[in-house]
């Protein structure tokens, strides 16, 4: 029975390292010596032939390789191709030829070398500057292709979170509206009609949940400003928003298996966090076929380990050659097709796990499956707070007299549909309206409104309220769809005032509200 094979990320060797591929043993000693002048804390090696050059390659990793265009068993091009499939990143190529024509130079360039040497035609200083040349160059296309991907990335997380924001608004009201509407039929005779309109509107209330359970997850996926904050963390919790995000991926390809222990929670940022365990599942999904739910699992288990708490993940699907395990930790590197990957997905989840004082280990066998281990330190200074299910008892509140402002009509409408049995509500969908009520005198207990408005936003609103009418402006809470800009986060983290994001669901909105009245 075939072993697993285990990968680890490894770390690198700085130093700077040279391999010379040529079969004539007078051009390795012009090459020697010239570098011995020139670069003389250079380490190089030497190779005669592609077969022993593969080899070497394959046992250690070089910064720069310089190789000769026609080898007794092959052409030297074929090195560029080979070296991209060993263990470490593939080193800059030079290449070097007794024949000055351009074409074969070209070709050279082409194929991926970095630098075109004629032989009799380089000194010490020219094969030292091309050695350097060839390096930096190698780093930077590195580096643009890394760009690129971090523009794509960074691209897709504004347009993923403006699209939450967007469906936030009439989610808002389309929960408001079916919460009223619930409570509404339950005042009504029972019957089989009101039975059926009752499942009806329960129905789309666990849907309308469910896209509002999406929308939060997008949101906490895209969000980039807070990633070095740390809080104790329920991996539970965690782990399960991850599965709701890989859905799409797994539904079709396998069954999801849970092994939950209790376990103490970590010190880390959520986000990220879930971030790690949402590139596993999905890597997961992606090694097993469609179609064939019945023959593959993906199983999901968390533990206590000493000191540590363990998340591992584990699928039933092709599982991954040897020689590209070796690599998974390595940037740009992917097995996937052009389009499907970016190659950066395990290298930036070892970052973030690394950073949190833990490590990741894969092991895999061929057409058997994947096992991913990550192992993070347990946070134990408390124990882990279980949150209360159970619905609190209604209590109402004191009717009070509440000013809402909010720049859809419709977001209007719901809040006055859940309020106005408990308030008396006063509605505008301009800034400029709700403070001149307010300049001019009219009374209010309480101010509800919306962060983000095109005339005047919630937080310029509030500063004016502040000068004119203090009391009011404790008094106020914001709510937001939740595309936050820099200034808006900044301010909500300043203010102690109560905030709800939408879509909020009616007993929410009532809650908050009674709070502030109280």
């Amino acid at each position: 029975m075939p072993q697993p094979v285990a990968a680890t990320a490894a770390s690198s060797d700085a130093r700077l390292r040279v391999l010379l591929v040529e079969d004539s043993e007078t051009a390795r000693a012009i090459v020697r010596d010239l570098l011995a002048v020139e670069e003389p804390t250079l380490e190089l090696d030497e190779a005669e032939d592609l077969e022993s050059a593969v080899r070497a390659l394959a046992e250690r990793s070089y910064d720069c390789a310089l190789v000769d265009y026609e080898l007794p068993d092959g052409h030297g091009l074929a090195l560029l191709g080979a070296s991209e499939d060993e263990e470490g990143p593939a080193p800059a190529m030079v290449m070097l030829t007794a024949h000055n024509n351009p074409a074969m130079a070209m070709q050279a360039l082409k194929g991926g070398a970095q630098d075109y040497l004629i032989k009799g035609r380089f000194d010490g200083p020219i094969l030292s500057r091309s050695i350097r040349y060839a390096i930096e160059r190698k780093k930077a296309a590195a580096l643009q292709l890394r760009m690129v991907h971090v523009e794509r990335m960074v691209a897709l997380g504004t347009l993923t979170a403006g699209v939450a924001h967007e469906i936030n608004n009439p989610l808002a009201y389309v929960m408001g509206n079916l919460g009223c509407l619930s409570e509404q039929l339950t005042l009504l005779p029972t019957s089989k009609e009101s039975e059926a309109m009752k499942d009806m509107v329960r129905d789309a209330l666990e849907g309308s949940e469910r896209v509002r359970t999406i929308v939060r997850d997008m949101r906490a996926f895209t969000r980039r400003d807070d990633h070095d904050k740390r809080t104790e963390v329920v991996i539970e919790k965690v782990v399960e928003q991850a599965i709701a995000m890989a859905g799409v991926e797994l539904r079709h390809r396998a069954r999801i298996v849970r092994r939950f222990s209790p376990v103490p929670p970590v010190l880390a940022n959520e986000t990220r966090l879930a971030q790690v365990f949402l590139n596993l599942l999905i890597n997961a999904a992606q090694a097993i076929p469609e179609g064939r739910i019945g023959e593959h699992e993906v199983r999901l288990s968390i533990r206590e380990s000493g000191a540590y708490v363990d998340v591992i993940v584990e699928d039933t699907g092709g599982g991954i050659a040897p020689e590209a395990l070796r690599r998974v930790f390595h940037p740009f590197y992917t097995t996937k097709p052009a389009g499907k990957g970016t190659g950066l997905g395990l290298f930036i989840c070892d970052g973030i796990v690394r950073g949190l004082g833990g490590n990741i280990v894969i092991e895999s066998i061929l057409e058997k499956g994947t096992k991913v281990r990550v192992r993070l330190p347990a946070h134990v200074d408390r124990p882990v707070e279980i949150e209360e299910n159970a619905p609190k008892e209604e209590v109402r509140g004191r009717r009070a007299s509440v000013l809402v402002v909010d720049d859809d009509p419709q977001v209007l409408l719901c809040i006055r549909r859940i309020l106005d049995a408990e308030h008396a509500l006063t509605t505008t969908t301009s800034a400029f309206d709700a403070l001149r009520r307010i300049r001019e005198g009219e009374r209010f207990d309480a101010l509800i409104s919306d962060l983000m408005m095109p005339e005047l936003s919630g937080m310029a609103l509030y500063g004016k309220v502040k000068e004119v009418a203090p009391k009011l402006a404790e008094k106020t809470v914001f709510i937001t769809g939740g595309a936050f800009t820099p200034p808006a986060r900044t301010f909500l983290d300043t203010v102690a005032n109560a905030r709800l994001e939408k879509p909020f669901a009616a007993r929410e909105l009532r809650d908050v509200v009674r709070g502030v009245v109280a």
